[in-house]
């Protein structure tokens, strides 16, 4: 139900490109045999649904069991915690044309780390991609105090896609 909110979200914001894929951040597979599942993955689900985009499941992997994201508490922390955390299978990518726009999705954005981890890993092997951060919640504990207020909507600023550059 979430994932299809979150598509109804891109499908009324004027700022979002038009996608050509969704890829979910993987879980490492140890930590999702112990969750049941993987909520990136689901919220993906609803997107792809929603907007009749291609989900390719299967498109990036984690090659290590990293610590809870929610346990490191600096930045530079969380990005030392996924540093070389992700793998891509470049088959899996063929179906998106030259300079397609893929939506990596997460369930929640702290401090852009993980999304940050996934689509350079995306984009070492398909550097012609354009990649657009997809979140279900911000923690606002890391946003800036004077940006906007919660809940967040279509029209606030860091609603809006975010692009991951190389």
């Amino acid at each position: 139900k979430l994932g299809r909110q979150v598509g109804n979200w891109i499908g009324s914001d004027s700022m979002m490109p038009s996608l050509d894929a969704l890829v979910a951040v993987p879980l490492h597979p140890s930590r999702q045999r112990e969750r049941g599942y993987n909520q990136a993955e689901l919220i993906a689900r609803g997107v792809a649904d929603t907007t009749n985009t291609t989900l390719i499941p299967r498109a990036s992997t984690r090659t290590r069991a990293t610590t809870q994201q929610a346990l490191a508490v600096s930045a530079e922390e969380r990005t030392a915690n996924l540093r070389g955390a992700f793998a891509v299978r470049a088959s899996e990518l063929e179906v998106i044309p030259q300079s397609g726009v893929v939506g990596l999705v997460d369930d929640v954005l702290t401090t852009g780390a993980t999304l940050d981890a996934c689509g350079r890993a995306i984009l070492h092997v398909r550097p012609d991609l354009q990649l657009v951060a997809v979140v279900a919640a911000i923690a606002l504990r890391d946003v800036d105090p004077d940006g906007p207020g919660w809940p967040l909507t279509p029209a606030d600023p860091v609603y809006s896609s975010k692009s991951i550059t190389s």
